[in-house]
């Protein structure tokens, strides 16, 4: 329950947090660092969408897309 009032209380902080990380355990070991939270609380707040916006997670679906488009232009 703290973590996901934490989550909604602190949006934008934790986006930009989880943006600017490498991969899940940078944004991890972030979120842990400056909100004191247990591995389980930080877990929760990375299930969420917040999870998936890492720098990784950005360019393997940038590289996603642009597999479909060269597809698309092959056609």
């Amino acid at each position: 329950m703290v973590a996901a009032n934490l989550a909604q209380e602190n949006a934008f902080e934790i986006l930009a947090l989880v943006f600017r990380s490498k991969g899940g355990d940078e944004a991890a070991a972030r979120l842990r660092e400056r909100y004191s939270l247990s591995p389980q609380q930080t877990e929760l707040i990375l299930m969420t969408p917040y999870g998936s916006m890492t720098h990784q997670d950005r360019a393997r679906i940038r590289e996603e897309l642009d597999a479909i488009r060269r597809e698309l232009d092959a056609e």
